[in-house]
């Protein structure tokens, strides 16, 4: 499922990054300093690691940003450790921006739904808490992040890198830095088991 932005019922103050890879980092500044309080596609590049936010909102009663990541299942599979690494990894990237996150929502199609006239988007979508999870994952993640810096700091690439670039380069992947770097710390998480 694709996140998009701009119904009128659902998200009437939200913004989209329409830029890609550097630029996207760019426009999302400017949209931070034009007050901008609902971003999709919040894009920050911090000490070499890139992250994109499915959707950044400022939370104006408590003042902090929550992070929002939207996933297409309804399911509690084995999926659901990659979106808490996920969002984990967006949380420690947006701080290192500078931005107090206060909260981090994972944000589900609500298996309960029930069609039954107009689409009311607030009931088709569920969203969960998991600030909580996010902030036990931490220490791990930026363990992982630092490993997979580590490995990248090589004058030689790992065999295993080379042959999921090779892969990278057949598909052409778009978020193709993130994945990377996703791959590097699933590789690190079973390495180090």
């Amino acid at each position: 499922m694709r996140w998009r932005p701009g119904h009128k019922n659902f998200s009437p103050n939200g913004v989209l990054v329409t830029e890609k890879g550097v630029q996207a980092v760019e426009e999302t500044r400017v949209l931070l300093e034009q007050g901008a309080t609902q971003i999709f596609q919040a894009t920050f590049f911090v000490d070499g690691l890139l992250a994109m936010m499915d959707v950044l909102e400022w939370d104006t009663v408590n003042e902090f940003w929550v992070i929002n990541e939207v996933k297409g299942t309804t399911s509690q599979d084995v999926k659901k450790e990659e979106h808490l690494n996920d969002a984990t990894f967006q949380k420690i990237v947006t701080e290192k921006a500078g931005l107090r996150v206060g909260r981090v929502n994972l944000i589900e199609l609500n298996k309960e739904f029930r069609k039954d006239g107009e689409i009311i988007p607030s009931q088709l979508l569920q969203a969960t808490d998991i600030s909580e999870i996010i902030n036990e994952l931490e220490q791990s993640v930026v363990i992982q992040i630092d490993s997979a810096k580590e490995i990248l700091k090589r004058d030689e690439e790992p065999r295993v890198l080379r042959l999921y670039l090779q892969v990278q380069k057949k598909t052409s992947a778009p978020r193709f830095h993130i994945a990377i770097l996703k791959f590097l710390i699933i590789l690190f998480t079973i390495l180090s088991e």
